[in-house]
């Protein structure tokens, strides 16, 4: 009987074509296989609110690794044995940690820290929506009341890890992200500014330092 997946992908999945150039082949050519929660949002027919959807995909039973994901991000067939690395590496460590990425923000408007472009695991401030893998077991959820439609909802998350004392990194990696986060305006394209707003009133007391992808 083949060993129960460690990770679990999940995806909300808006033009199926997106998925089966990018997310599909690389989750098909993976070395270690993982589970798959690839939920239809087709034009967003179901909801624009991307974070109560990612509740949804929490809540539901598998291995206690969960990664979200956009259907526009690929990677090489080794990409769950590096995570799974990463994570046994700050295990070992003794830090609990709460989110792991592939691209994030450092604090006080840092560098971007993109996992092909380094060695080791690198402790950031916020991590791109494109790519969050978090443990089920940490009780936290999505703020889907303050973030309800695109925006944001990733790095709130993010914070919420922080506050608890849960470390957020980006791991070394091979993966790419095809999307927003290589065109001119990033993931500033509709209401980022207004949400990115709201991100700042809740958290700018707490984390004064806060940046963004």
């Amino acid at each position: 009987m083949p060993e129960r997946p460690r990770f679990s992908f999940a995806s909300v999945v808006h033009d199926p074509e997106v998925a089966a150039e990018h997310l599909v082949p690389s989750l098909d050519g993976l070395t270690e296989p993982v589970q798959r929660l690839l939920l239809l949002n087709e034009d967003n027919g179901l909801t624009t609110n991307l974070a109560s959807l990612y509740n949804l995909l929490l809540r539901i039973d598998g291995p206690p690794l969960r990664a979200f994901l956009h259907p526009d991000v690929s990677f090489d067939p080794d990409f769950v044995t590096r995570l799974a690395a990463g994570v046994e590496t700050i295990e070992a460590g003794g830090a609990p940690w709460g989110a792991i990425g592939i691209v994030g923000r450092a604090w006080d408007g840092g560098e971007y820290v993109w996992c092909y472009e380094i060695d080791s695991l690198q402790p950031v401030c916020t991590l791109d929506c494109c790519f969050m893998l978090t443990r089920r077991d940490l009780g936290l959820e999505f703020d889907a009341r303050r973030f309800d439609q695109f925006h944001c909802f990733v790095e709130d998350y993010c914070m919420q890890c922080h506050e608890a004392e849960y470390g957020v990194w980006v791991v070394p990696a091979a993966a790419t992200h095809a999307g927003a986060t290589f065109k001119e305006l990033g993931s500033r394209w509709g209401g980022y500014d207004r949400y990115r707003k709201r991100l700042d009133r809740k958290w700018r007391r707490r984390f004064p330092g806060l940046t963004t992808v």
